[in-house]
Order: C-alpha cells, then sequence, then structure tokens
C-alpha cells in the first residue's frame, strides 16, 4: 500500500510525488541441501523426534515479511500523448526480540533478529491511444537482501537437554531481478 500525501509540480510538466510503503514481501522457493552422506540419527524436541544427521533434504519453504518504506515518482509529461514515469523505493524491517513477541507460541522460546532491506527502480514510458487507454512499456529492478538469527534462550544446560532444544539457525538472502514490461492501462 502506498500512502501519498502530497505531489509537488503540475500535470502539464513536471511531477514529483513522495509515497509512505507499508507491505508484505512475500517468498516461496523450493530448496535442495546436500550434507554429504547421512550418518545417522538423533533425538531434538519435545516429544523426541527423529533427525538425520547430514544427508540430503528437499522440500518447499516460504516467508512473508512485514515491510516499511519511502519511495517517489518523478513524471514528465512530453506532449498530452507521451509521459516517462521514473519511481525508486527503499523498504526495511528490523526486528530484534523474542519470537513470543510476534504472537507465535512456543514451548522453545526463541529469539530473533531480522534485518531485511528491498530497494527498487522502475522506468516506464507511457503513450496515451484513447483518452482511457494507455499502452506502457519499461524496465525494473528489484533487489531483496535479508539476514536472520534464530538463537535458544539462556538456558541452563540440563533444561536444554530436558526441552530437547534444536539447534541455532542463521539465515542469509539475496534476490535481484530484472524485469521488462508492455501492457495497456485502462
Amino acid at each position: 500500500m502506498l500512502i501519498t500525501p502530497v505531489s509537488f509540480g503540475s500535470t502539464a510538466g513536471a511531477q514529483f510525488t513522495p509515497w509512505l510503503q507499508i507491505g508484505f514481501m512475500t517468498f516461496l522457493a523450493d530448496y535442495d541441501i546436500n550434507a554429504g552422506p547421512a550418518a545417522g540419527l538423533t533425538q531434538y524436541e519435545n516429544p523426541p523426534r527423529d533427525y538425520v544427521i547430514r544427508g540430503r533434504g528437499t522440500g518447499l519453504t516460504g516467508v512473508v515479511v512485514p515491510e516499511f518504506g519511502l519511495g517517489g515518482e518523478f513524471r514528465y509529461v512530453f506532449t498530452d500523448r507521451w509521459a516517462l514515469a521514473l519511481q525508486a523505493h527503499a523498504a526495511f524491517l528490523r526486528f530484534k526480540g523474542s519470537n513470543s513477541q510476534l504472537g507465535v507460541r512456543s514451548r522453545n522460546e526463541k529469539n530473533l533478529d531480522v534485518d531485511y532491506r528491498n530497494f527498487g527502480a522502475r522506468a516506464t514510458l507511457e503513450w496515451s491511444i484513447h483518452p482511457q487507454v494507455d499502452l506502457i512499456a519499461g524496465l525494473e529492478y528489484q533487489y531483496w537482501t535479508g539476514d536472520a538469527e534464530i538463537r535458544a534462550k539462556d538456558r541452563p544446560e540440563e533444561d536444554i537437554l530436558a526441552l530437547r532444544e534444536k539447534f541455532d539457525k542463521d539465515a542469509h538472502f539475496t534476490f535481484s531481478a530484472l524485469s521488462s514490461f508492455i501492457g495497456l492501462r485502462f
């Protein structure tokens, strides 16, 4: 969702519109992890569950990240039929706290440290082919990066063993996309 409180300029020439951005980045991917030949089983959690030591795993994973940011559009109208729109944005999420603060109930409460960034730029050429129809074409570049640390709460070793706590986790992802588009706007 873009909140655009003001615009500067005129509709007949150059115009700049800043915005506040509030939304969700949704990411879905399949994975294939190969950690070498399986080396046995171990148990974690309470009640105990079997986990393979090393080995290979495949599956599907996803994440929904709330993001907050700023952006803007510079629009220049060349004639009553031609215009160029340049957009850019930067969105972020920084969270340091417990998973219980996010409404997640877990008997193995974890400390989270998440740092996420999303940057993008877009150029669109607009040609008015009818008073209510525009032909648009352009390029867009998006860059997403994130780091997360998931750590068990500090507990005595006997409590960790009794709870069969899973290991701490670290995650890092980087994704970029360059795309072109062409279409009609009504």
